[in-house]
C-alpha cells in the first residue's frame, strides 16, 4: 500500500512540481491557523501540524526514490554511451599520438598532482575532440571519485595560449577516468596540437605511499614516438624500481635520484613504442 501510494505520489510530484506542493503545504498551515482561531481548538492546530508533518516526509520521500531512479538511469546511459563511444575508437583511428609527457607529484597521503602534455596529429579528414584515459591501480570509492579535478588547456607560449578546453569526465566501469577534450574547431587531417592536462587526483598512489608496490603503465592504441614519465615523490622516500612491458631490444632510460628541492625522483623514456603495448615501471618503498 505504501509503494502504491509512494508512486502515486511520485507521478503528482512529476506533474505538479514541488513549489505547488509547497504551496499545499503552506496552505494546510494557514487553514489550521485560522481554524484554531476561529474555534479555539488546539486539536485542529495539532491536526494541521501532523497532516503538514506527513505531507513533508512524503515529498522528500518521493523526491529520494525519484533521485534514484534518475541516478540509476543515468549510470545506464552513461555506461551505454561509454560502450558506443569505445566501439567508434577501437574501429577508427581519428588521431596519432606523438609524444606524451607526463609528470606525477605525490604526497605524503598518496595525493596526487599531474601535469600532461600530449601533442598529435588528427589522422581523420577533421577532428573535433580528443580523448584520453586514467586510471588508479587499486579500486577507489566513489568519494575519490567525486574529488577528481580535471583542467585541459591549450600549450602557453610567451605569454600566448593556456586558455581552457571544455571537458567531458566519465568513469568507466574498471575504474578508470575517461577525459574528452572538445574543440571549438574542427581539426583537419595531418593537422597537429597539443594538449596540456592538470589533473588533481585524490587517493591515486595511496597504496605505494602506505608500502605496497605500485605500478605506473600507459598504453596507446598507434605507434607512441616518445613518452616520457616522471614520477615525483616526497623527501626521503627511498624506492626500488623496475621497468615494466620492455625489452633489451627497446630504445629506453629509467633512472632514479634526488631532484634539486630533496625530492625523490624516478623518470622513464620510452620511444618507437608499437600499439595496444603496456609499458611503464614498477615502483617500490624501500
Amino acid at each position: 500500500m505504501l509503494r502504491r501510494f509512494l508512486t502515486w505520489f511520485e507521478d503528482y510530484l512529476a506533474d505538479v512540481g514541488a513549489i505547488t506542493l509547497i504551496g499545499a503545504v503552506t496552505g494546510i498551515l494557514a487553514f489550521g491557523g485560522t481554524l484554531s482561531t476561529i474555534f479555539g481548538d488546539t486539536g485542529i492546530r495539532a491536526t494541521a501540524f501532523v497532516a503538514t508533518i506527513l505531507t513533508v516526509l512524503g515529498t522528500f520521500t518521493a523526491l529520494a526514490t525519484s533521485r534514484r531512479q534518475w541516478q540509476h538511469r543515468a549510470r545506464q546511459n552513461q555506461r551505454l554511451l561509454g560502450h558506443y563511444r569505445r566501439l567508434v575508437q577501437d574501429h577508427f583511428n581519428y588521431w596519432q599520438i606523438l609524444e606524451w609527457d607526463e609528470t606525477v607529484v605525490v604526497d605524503e597521503r598518496g595525493n596526487s598532482r599531474q601535469r600532461i602534455t600530449a601533442r598529435a596529429v588528427v589522422t581523420s579528414d577533421d577532428l573535433d575532440f580528443f580523448r584520453i584515459r586514467l586510471g588508479s591501480r587499486w579500486k577507489q570509492s566513489t568519494k575519490h571519485q567525486r574529488h577528481v579535478s580535471v583542467k585541459a588547456r591549450s600549450p602557453e607560449l610567451d605569454g600566448l595560449g593556456g586558455t581552457r578546453l571544455d571537458t567531458t569526465l566519465a568513469w568507466l566501469p574498471d575504474g578508470r577516468l575517461e577525459i574528452l577534450v572538445h574543440f571549438s574547431l574542427s581539426m583537419e587531417k595531418n593537422d597537429i596540437f597539443n594538449v596540456d592536462f592538470e589533473i588533481e587526483w585524490p587517493g591515486k598512489c595511496q597504496p605505494l605511499m602506505l608500502g605496497e608496490p605500485d605500478e605506473f603503465v600507459m598504453r596507446f592504441t598507434q605507434r607512441i614516438e616518445k613518452a616520457t614519465w616522471t614520477i615525483i615523490l616526497p623527501v626521503g622516500t627511498k624506492v626500488s624500481v623496475d621497468p615494466v612491458g620492455l625489452r633489451a631490444e627497446d630504445t629506453y632510460e629509467l633512472k632514479k635520484g634526488v631532484n634539486s628541492a630533496g625530492n625523490s625522483e624516478v623518470r622513464l623514456s620510452a620511444q618507437a613504442i608499437e600499439p595496444y603495448r603496456s609499458f611503464g615501471m614498477r615502483v617500490d618503498q624501500k
